[in-house]
């Protein structure tokens, strides 16, 4: 950044441009059914579903359409940050600060400023079991390079123009997904929502639970071999190889009937129910590994990757949910995988069901990525303009 930027660019406190305005202690016992809503960190966070109070406080902790909120207190990386309220009037709650601009700083300029310095103060936050905050006192010291007012006005300008893109971009991808959402429910519907099973698709004994813990132990891993696939190898993207753990060739000669062939779908079995993958013809010689279980289908009956798409399905998925087992955490197993209900789409239909999807597929992911590039572009820019080492030209 040049001598003239540092001229012109001063350092300031946050706390010497914004008042940070905590919210009302409201209590449990204080939440109404009706009245004014009570905006909490959910709401922030996109629900909709609100407690509400049904007496007066002060003017103070009132939150209109646009206010600046800053969320101090949370998980990291989801609740902490900056955020304009675009919802109802309503009264504030605690761990949110609503912040007041001064008239040193454009009110566009301060949202941006205070998401691009969120990491910064979230990492100063403390506390434990996963719920971290920080105080008034500690983010009121926090300091920026604040630019005159119309260098800060040509860079919310420029920001916002970002954020209308990503905005489309977002709407892009949930139009792809309802999409396909879509499709997936008129198979289930023309064909019928439970005039099969899963197991009805499978080859004599397709259903398996991966290997147990005492045959693959956290000691037999080792930094190059066969590929375990784990219900966090199982990602939207597809299975991933590169970070799965790997078990040594000779341990996977033991775990020969694990070892995964072309079209068979993996799913994991407990913790997050839904999550599942396909292994595809080219894809590395792999174990199916604890915490999976594996359906091997048999190809004369049913395209494996149609099977893997109406798996994905909602209906799908709540059916699992529904009839998983386990208090604590739900579980799967091969008796609940087989009885998965599934439509009986005749063979010589599905090829075309399939390019269909594959389509759909196709466009969600390139919108995905989109949006991923759009993001991080916001994210290098504006480190760049609020640094003063990228300028924003008259």
């Amino acid at each position: 950044m040049s001598g003239e930027v540092l001229d012109a660019w001063s350092k300031r406190t946050l706390g010497s441009l914004i008042d940070f305005v905590n919210g009302f202690a409201f209590k449990p016992e204080d939440w109404r059914d009706a009245g004014t809503p009570i905006i909490r960190i959910q709401n922030l966070n996109g629900s909709d579903a609100f407690n509400y109070y049904d007496n007066t406080i002060p003017e103070r902790y009132h939150v209109r359409a646009g206010d600046l909120l800053f969320c101090w207190s949370g998980s990291r990386g989801t609740s902490f940050g900056a955020r304009k309220w675009q919802g109802p009037l309503g009264y504030l709650n605690q761990h949110i600060f609503r912040c007041v601009v001064s008239s040193d700083l454009d009110f566009d300029f301060a949202y941006f400023l205070l998401e691009g310095m969120t990491s910064g103060i979230e990492a100063e936050a403390h506390g434990g079991g996963g719920l971290v905050h920080i105080k008034k006192s500690e983010i009121v010291k926090f300091e920026a390079l604040i630019p005159p007012l119309d260098e800060q006005r040509r860079i919310a300008e420029v920001l916002r123009s970002i954020d209308k893109t990503i905005v489309a971009a977002e709407a892009v991808v949930v139009q792809a997904d309802e999409a396909f959402e879509a499709l997936l429910a008129d198979l289930f519907l023309f064909y019928g929502n439970a005039s099969a099973k899963l197991e009805t698709y499978c080859l004599a004994g397709g259903l398996q639970t991966g290997p147990f813990g005492s045959q693959l132990k956290a000691e037999d891993y080792v930094d190059e071999g066969i590929p375990v696939i784990m219900p966090v190898d199982l990602t939207p993207e597809g299975i991933d190889f590169v970070g799965a753990k790997n078990a040594p060739k000779a341990k996977s000669r033991e775990l020969a009937r694990h070892i995964l062939q072309p079209g068979d779908v993996l799913f994991a079995r407990r913790g997050e129910i839904g999550r599942c993958g396909l292994y595809m013809e080219g894809d590395p010689t792999a174990l199916c590994g604890t915490g999976c279980l594996r359906a091997r289908l048999d190809t004369t009956k049913i395209d494996p990757a149609l099977a893997y798409f109406l798996i994905q399905s909602r209906q799908a998925r709540d059916w699992l949910c529904a009839h998983a087992v386990g208090a604590t955490m739900p579980n799967l197993n091969t008796t609940i995988i087989g009885d998965l209900p599934m439509p009986d789409i005749p063979r010589d239909e599905q090829s075309a069901w399939v390019d269909a999807l594959l389509m759909i597929e196709g466009a969600r992911r390139i919108n995905q990525r989109t949006l991923v590039a759009v993001r991080q572009a916001k994210s290098t820019l504006m480190a760049d303009v609020l640094s003063g080492h990228v300028r924003v030209p008259t």
